[in-house]
């Protein structure tokens, strides 16, 4: 936390850590200056990583491609439960790509920590109150 990795270091993470590591279950990355990019990079690695559990990405700067990138990939990853992404930059594009892949049932998350502006487009979106949506943070209770 507050190392400001930027989005080489999010690269960097996640091409040598989550790619490969088949043993960490918890990453706390929140405000390290990570953006879209780097979300996009992570996202990469989500996609073979078999051990990852829960992630913080929040008070970042990741925006809609970002989170878009984020539950793309988690349409395929089995592992993840917990995401935060609170603090960040995602508006409606964003939101809809979340509430696609919600809708699709395209994860396997069981809570999810956003803004409640990005909650109230989703659930606006959507018509329902989705109930991975978590409403505190969890800290860091890992």
């Amino acid at each position: 936390e507050f190392n400001s990795i930027g989005d080489v270091g999010a690269k960097a993470i996640g091409d040598e850590v989550l790619a490969v590591n088949i043993t960490l279950t918890s990453l706390y990355l929140s405000s390290n200056s990570v953006s879209n990019a780097g979300a996009a990079a992570i996202s990469q690695a989500l996609e073979a990583n078999t051990a990852l559990s829960r992630l913080s990405l929040s008070s970042n700067a990741i925006g809609d491609n970002g989170a878009a990138a984020i539950f793309e990939a988690l349409k395929v990853n089995t592992t993840l439960k917990l995401l935060s992404l609170f603090g960040n930059r995602i508006g409606i594009f964003g939101a809809a790509a979340i509430g696609e892949a919600i809708r699709l049932k395209g994860t396997v998350l069981t809570h999810l920590y956003l803004d409640c502006t990005v909650k109230n487009s989703i659930r606006t979106t959507l018509g329902f109150q989705p109930a991975i949506f978590a409403t505190s943070h969890w800290g860091r209770a890992y």
